[in-house]
């Protein structure tokens, strides 16, 4: 894994994918990660190039940033975050939306399309161990180049999402059932 991480919009990946891996690929040039087979390989059609993506930005130490309320209310595509993880790629959340700006929704939307991508309860929430809010926060702080832990938030326990939650399953509740109701401050 490198310092620097590489940070790819997943809309591009959807909308543009010849163009999502430029800066995957003049990196790992740089880096003198790929032989020029490699990239020919990777541009020459686009099922190889859906193939071997995911893979690359893993190699790349990438963070793949999802917005997939936006790309829900525009009708685009949506990232495979199931076949991302399992590759190993980091995956963030992120909003560009002009419906709703809400976190907590755009972290549901993605569980929900990795768990249809699969056809399974078992999706990216229980690979991050119940913890997907964290993992996916964590990932967003370093797509920034920032380290070490975020700022806290206070959550209203008694908001009407969380009602009957138990302490346990709070980090579940996060990822599946609240809204930015839900924070306090």
């Amino acid at each position: 894994m490198s310092d620097e991480a590489t940070v790819v919009d997943a809309e591009v990946i959807a909308d543009e994918p010849v163009a999502a891996s430029t800066a995957v690929v003049q990196r790992e040039r740089r880096r003198e990660v790929l032989r020029p087979l490699d990239v020919d390989q990777l541009l020459s059609s686009f099922a190889s190039y859906q193939e071997m993506l995911p893979k690359l930005l893993a190699e790349s130490d990438s963070i793949v940033i999802t917005c997939p309320t936006t790309e829900g209310n525009l009708g685009d595509g949506h990232l495979p975050g199931m076949r991302y993880r399992d590759a190993g790629v980091r995956l963030a959340i992120g909003t560009d939306s002009q419906v709703r700006i809400d976190p907590f929704e755009e972290l549901r939307e993605m569980e929900m399309l990795a768990r249809r991508e699969r056809q399974t309860r078992f999706a990216l929430l229980a690979a991050a161990g119940g913890d997907l809010w964290g993992q996916t926060a964590a990932n967003g702080r370093a797509s920034l180049g920032r380290t070490g832990a975020g700022a806290e938030i206070e959550i209203d326990l008694d908001d009407p999402s969380l009602a009957g939650v138990a302490d346990e399953d709070l980090g579940l509740a996060l990822a599946t059932c609240a809204s930015a109701t839900v924070v306090r401050r």
